[in-house]
């Protein structure tokens, strides 16, 4: 009897807790399913049918642990993220279905993908293979506006700009004086564009620089060939050490970007990779020697001081160095040439590692970061 009763007893209790979790169990259909899904992302991972066998507390739980993870994935090292992302990159592929894109009003989702992250090189190369050798059909609808470069860039210059091949490119061809250039029926029946001037200072010229710089990026987003150029240039200031007390120094600049840019489509034309930031200095080098200008004086640098140690208490400040010192360590996020002190004072993204003890101002400058080069 009391074996029955027992038995009679479990039966009961478990029927009960049956009932009860019927009772507390959620009963949501398929709509409020998808609310729920929209407010929590990790219940997408979850069938509808497991959702619907949930309790409220359950679900509550749930959440708490989703959110307790989100914690711990925003506090985990930066660099372990990134190589997670990195190794995960082979495996979470990206299916790109086919689809109709205009340039204009139709885009294809395919223009939205990830930045790739492989070397610009290999972009340069994959891209020389699918599009070939002439490039795209030009056009001047970019929204050169909205970075602030409306008008700085010639009919001819949007025409050249379209063909990596074109030995024609010119930095000349982004001057807003040129915009105006008259143009004549030649005697091929093909029109006839006046020689675009030079530039009469060096600010001008580093606008015009900027404004091709923007117009690639919008026409050949995997073309980086005139943002290395650029980055060259800006780390060297512009080669002040070979050309701060020549005249005319934006007209050899010119001929210098022009020059870079004729190798360039050389290049394309061959299936060989873009001339990047760290050859730029050889192929400067063979330039400016083979130049009249180069057998004139460099610019002196002033005298240094020689620095000595203070003995005791100070209360002078240390020497300024116009060098950005988190680029250094990795921490600087601004471009180069961008960035700038709290005082507004442009600093140069070069190496700032100490290369005299005894003399604090004297530091490496070289075009690679202290955390890299010198550890």
């Amino acid at each position: 009897m009391e074996s029955e009763a027992g038995s009679a007893g479990s039966a009961k209790k478990t029927t009960d807790n049956e009932t009860g979790r019927k009772e507390t169990t959620c009963r949501l259909d398929d709509n409020d399913i998808e609310v729920l899904r929209e407010k929590f992302p990790f219940l997408k991972q979850l069938s509808t049918n497991y959702i619907k066998g949930l309790t409220p507390s359950e679900l509550l739980n749930m959440e708490k642990a989703s959110m307790k993870r989100g914690e711990q994935e925003r506090f985990k090292d930066a660099e372990d993220r990134l190589t997670t992302n990195r190794i995960d990159l082979g495996i979470a592929t990206a299916k790109v279905m086919a689809g109709v894109d205009d340039r204009w009003a139709k885009l294809h989702n395919g223009r939205f993908l990830a930045g790739a992250g492989c070397s610009a090189s290999k972009l340069w190369l994959t891209a020389r293979e699918v599009i070939g050798v002439n490039g795209y059909p030009a056009i001047s609808t970019y929204d050169m506006a909205a970075v602030g470069l409306a008008g700085y860039i010639t009919p001819r210059g949007w025409l050249e700009a379209h063909n990596p091949s074109s030995s024609k490119m010119s930095i000349r061809l982004f001057n807003v004086n040129n915009i105006t250039s008259n143009r004549q029926l030649g005697r091929t029946g093909l029109y006839e564009y006046d020689e675009p001037e030079d530039y009469s200072d060096l600010g001008e010229f580093q606008l015009a620089l900027r404004a091709m710089r923007a117009a690639i990026s919008f026409i050949m987003p995997w073309n980086h060939s005139v943002a290395a150029l650029e980055g060259f240039l800006l780390n060297s200031r512009y080669c002040r050490d070979d050309i701060g007390n020549l005249e005319k120094q934006a007209q050899l600049l010119t001929n210098f970007c022009d020059f870079v840019t004729r190798e360039n489509a050389s290049r394309w034309r061959n299936v060989e990779p873009f001339i990047n930031a760290g050859e730029m200095r050889s192929f400067w080098n063979a330039f400016f020697l083979a130049r009249p200008q180069s057998q004139l004086t460099k610019v002196k640098k002033p005298d240094q001081k020689t620095y000595t140690r203070p003995q005791g208490k100070t209360t002078g400040k240390a020497n300024f160095i116009d060098i950005c010192f988190h680029w250094n360590r990795g921490q600087c996020n601004r471009a180069a040439g961008a960035c700038t002190s709290k005082l507004g004072t442009q600093l140069r993204h070069v190496c700032d590692q100490k290369m005299d003890r005894d003399n604090p101002t004297k530091r490496c400058e070289g075009e690679h970061q202290r955390c890299v080069f010198h550890k």
